[in-house]
């Protein structure tokens, strides 16, 4: 049935005619097609409802975001819960009371330029696209 080539492959023929096959032959091909059929309407669903997924939660990022913007650009001041940020390393530096050993007895350090007037975070995009760069990079 399958003719080879000078170079012993088989030659590939892009159609093949099915109605040419025995019959329990064609019969594996329609339920394959049948497979694939069922294997495609099941994707769809699937993309139909990580689509709905996306919608919905879309529409939570775009609040984060838009609060997020206005901190940053100094809009809105976070108070309350919005500023309390439980961090374990801390609680455990502090627990030890070892921390003038971890700063090497610097009592606090300024950034230039930021004080408590400043308004928003000034070029945070700016440092976080930067070390976002440099910390790709490093894996190379």
């Amino acid at each position: 049935m399958s003719e080879c080539s000078s170079d012993g492959e088989i030659d590939y023929s892009p159609t093949i005619d099915v109605s040419s096959l025995p019959e329990v032959v064609q019969n594996r091909v329609k339920a394959l097609k049948n497979l694939q059929l069922q294997t495609v309407k099941a994707e769809s669903d699937y993309y139909k409802e990580v689509h709905q997924l996306d919608v919905k939660y879309q529409k939570l990022y775009d609040e984060i975001n838009k609060k997020r913007g206005t901190i940053l650009s100094g809009e809105y001041e976070p108070s309350g819960a919005e500023i309390e940020w439980k961090n374990k390393e801390e609680e455990e530096e502090k627990a030890e009371g070892d921390v003038k050993a971890l700063t090497n007895g610097i009592d606090k350090m300024t950034v230039v330029d930021y004080d408590e007037n400043t308004k928003g975070i000034p070029k945070f995009w700016m440092y976080a696209l930067k070390n976002a760069n440099d910390e790709c990079l490093m894996g190379m």
